[in-house]
């Protein structure tokens, strides 16, 4: 009989392990608004010092690296995809369970919102990344219509058929992405959208927020009153603004004050007037990483002139910000080598000692030329060499040269392979150089230099680039 209830009590933790790995694994891990909670769970308890609140509107334009490099300011976005103000409450509600904010920063695009409920992707995301506790049922009940609380209090209803979608960062920590290693929420858009700039300055009306908009917010206050921590209201810029828009951000305005609560709305020229539009949105709804940076320099500087949030530059409690901010330090100039459009710009890119670059030489090809030359003098390389293969380490210089016989070498980093060759074609009767990265032929000219770039802060391709000498020296990407 004791063998028996052994053997069941066994059996049945072994299928309680089976189904918590299965759940870990199938759960959905949308960035925008389940693994930035993840994230912050994993946080220090008392480790953030300025609490960003709010929509996409706010994990896309505030930068965590540029308030922590300019201004020392250890901030976490804690945001989710079109968030209603309840979803918002309840997540600084699960925030203040931890942490103890020296300041709270609520982005306001959404108290916009004129609807009971958002859709079911949005409730997904904006609840289903916090713990269980009596304050997430809660948070269910106020996103979704009482009949369909089960379908989101029951998760697994959601996600137990996504097996066939099932990919590596499913079974690793982070995602398997080195990005979420030190992620502080903030997700930087390098896309770029010529926009005109709206003009609102001159919108004096006032519209009323929604009743169950306005209740969440006056609730939202007051948790963060009760806790005794100031908050700062900011309408991130957008080119999408209209009338109407500007007529919820003045009640905004005037609800702030009514808490004694700051309010600055960026839309207005005269907040943010480093702002182009034409170079700075990713789209007419978020900055890029050119306006997010702007944005966030802007922030921190009324921050630090008005609130009482410390520097924590050079404090080792703090070293995952520093690290962070690197991160989005290493893509931001992943982009801006991307960008580069001719061989001066991109032999000044290249410089960079976090690169590894794999470099060829093809067809009727001479570095004679200067605009060659900068690139063979950036990358180290003597200006003799005519054809072949190279891997440079900018921190430490060439890693291999093929010469000028054939060769294979094989180069892996990370998740990543690269396959170096240089053959004979006998039917033509020359010889060829292939990089091959992640099983793709990289070659962009056939008769000039390849360039493949190698990031190793972000681990990931950071450029494929040829310079066509048959084509006036122009990029090919």
């Amino acid at each position: 009989m004791k063998k028996s209830a052994v053997r069941i009590a066994c059996f049945i933790l072994l299928l309680s392990g089976v189904l918590w790995c299965a759940d870990r694994i199938l759960a959905v891990k949308y960035g925008d608004g389940i693994y930035d909670m993840t994230k912050f769970y994993q946080l220090e308890d008392g480790s953030v010092d300025v609490l960003v609140l709010g929509s996409s509107h706010a994990f896309e334009n505030i930068n965590t690296g540029t308030l922590w490099d300019q201004y020392g300011i250890a901030s976490y976005v804690l945001a989710g995809s079109m968030q209603p103000m309840w979803n918002t409450y309840y997540y600084l509600k699960e925030a203040l369970k931890t942490q103890e904010p020296k300041l709270v920063v609520l982005e306001a695009y959404m108290l916009r919102f004129d609807q009971d409920y958002a859709d079911d992707s949005r409730i997904i995301k904006n609840t289903f990344g916090m713990k269980w506790s009596p304050d997430k049922l809660e948070a269910v009940k106020a996103s979704a219509p009482r009949e369909r609380w089960p379908e989101f209090m029951l998760e697994y209803i959601q996600y137990h058929t996504r097996y066939t979608e099932l990919a590596r960062e499913d079974f690793l920590p982070d995602k398997g992405d080195i990005y979420y290693k030190d992620w502080k929420g903030f997700g930087s858009n390098m896309e770029t959208e010529r926009c005109e700039r709206p003009d609102v300055s001159g919108v004096t009306d006032r519209r009323g927020l929604s009743e169950k908009t306005e209740t969440y917010f006056r609730m939202f206050m007051e948790l963060a009153r009760e806790n005794g921590i100031p908050v700062l209201i900011i309408a991130a810029p957008y080119a999408g603004i209209t009338e109407q828009d500007q007529m919820i951000f003045n009640t905004v305005g005037d609800l702030a004050e009514e808490y004694g609560a700051g309010f600055i709305n960026y839309n207005l020229r005269e907040e943010c007037p480093a702002l182009d539009y034409g170079r700075d949105m990713a789209d007419v709804s978020h900055l890029n990483y050119r306006g997010n940076r702007k944005l966030a320099a802007a922030l921190g500087a009324y921050i630090r002139e008005n609130y009482p949030v410390p520097d924590r530059r050079g404090d080792a409690a703090y070293a995952s910000w520093e690290r962070n901010a690197r991160y989005i330090e290493a893509q931001t100039a992943n982009q801006e080598l991307k960008e580069t459009e001719d061989a001066a710009s991109l032999a000044a890119r290249l410089q960079n000692p976090d690169y590894l670059v794999f470099a060829s030489v093809d067809g009727s090809c001479t570095t004679a030329d200067e605009n060659l030359a900068a690139i063979w003098d950036a990358l180290g390389i003597s200006r003799d060499a005519v054809s072949g293969i190279w891997c440079v380490d900018m921190a430490a210089g060439p890693l291999y040269i093929s010469g000028l016989t054939p060769s294979r070498q094989y180069i892996r980093r990370d998740y990543h392979d690269f396959l170096l060759e240089r053959a004979f074609d006998p039917d033509r009767g020359i010889y060829y150089n292939t990089v091959t990265a992640d099983g793709e032929n990289r070659q962009k000219a056939a008769h000039g230099v390849n360039i493949v770039v190698y990031s190793r802060a972000t681990q990931e391709i950071a450029d494929c680039v040829g310079i066509r000498t048959d084509a006036g020296y122009s990029l090919a990407r």
